[in-house]
């Protein structure tokens, strides 16, 4: 593209002088014209070619690839949160069956302490350690003598072997 100016703009007010000024001759008309320098436009320049965008294309697509980015970012942020919560619940179901099996545990221990804290097997078990029934208990009084506790008991007077002062 060169750059020349047009005829009309040539003649256009804003480019010609005021008609107040001094009048001119048609051949000094004339020579005006031949006046105007015709130049060229430089030719491509040396370099990359630019390609102007405009302003609401470049926003559009910055706009897109950031809805696209977020979209992808919320999906991966969901599925992460999803495998913790299963996981933690897998661990929560360990325990819990863990936790179960403990406490089956500690109901067959409880019913064992039960079974061996009874009375009757507590005796069988002295019997065949050939262990004897306790005597009766005498509390004793500060100040008593043996004598004394002694004539408090019937037994210790008829017991000829004396096992009740033990």
């Amino acid at each position: 593209m060169t750059a020349v100016r047009s005829r009309s703009a040539r003649r256009s007010p804003a480019v010609t002088q005021p008609k107040s000024t001094t009048r001119r001759t048609s051949a000094a008309a004339s020579s005006t014209k031949s006046r105007a320098v015709v130049r060229p436009l430089p030719q491509k320049a040396a370099g990359p070619q630019l390609r102007i965008f405009s302003r609401r294309v470049v926003s559009l697509r910055l706009f897109v690839f950031m809805a696209v980015l977020l979209f992808f970012g919320f999906l991966f942020g969901a599925v992460a949160i999803q495998s913790q919560r299963i996981s933690g619940q897998r661990q929560i179901d360990l325990l819990s069956a863990e936790i179960s099996a403990q406490q089956d545990t500690n109901h067959a221990l409880r019913a064992q302490v039960a079974e061996r804290e009874a009375p009757e097997r507590i005796t069988a078990e002295a019997e065949k350690l050939n262990m004897m029934e306790p005597g009766p208990v005498v509390p004793l009084a500060p100040g008593a003598t043996a004598s004394g506790a002694a004539a408090l008991l019937p037994e210790a007077a008829t017991d000829p072997a004396g096992t009740a002062d033990r």
